[in-house]
């Protein structure tokens, strides 16, 4: 499980998650889980053994003066 608390900007649209294999990352769903205003937003999704862990945060509104994003805090 990840927990991303924001900061002061907008919430992502979406959250991807990928983990390192060797040579490239490797896409994992997100199993439950979306941004949430008022809290700490978890995703779960299925365990991956790496040293290497990727999540892309996609904008709600990209290009605009409210959709920059930034992660507060990550926990995984």
């Amino acid at each position: 499980m990840v927990v991303i608390r924001r900061n002061a900007h907008g919430l992502p649209a979406r959250v991807e998650v990928s983990y390192g294999d060797g040579s490239s990352f490797v896409g994992v769903p997100v199993l439950e889980g979306e941004p949430v205003a008022d809290g700490p937003s978890r995703f779960r999704f299925d365990p991956v053994v790496t040293d290497r862990l990727r999540f892309d945060l996609v904008s709600a509104k990209p290009g605009a003066r409210d959709g920059f994003l930034g992660v507060g805090e990550l926990r995984a």
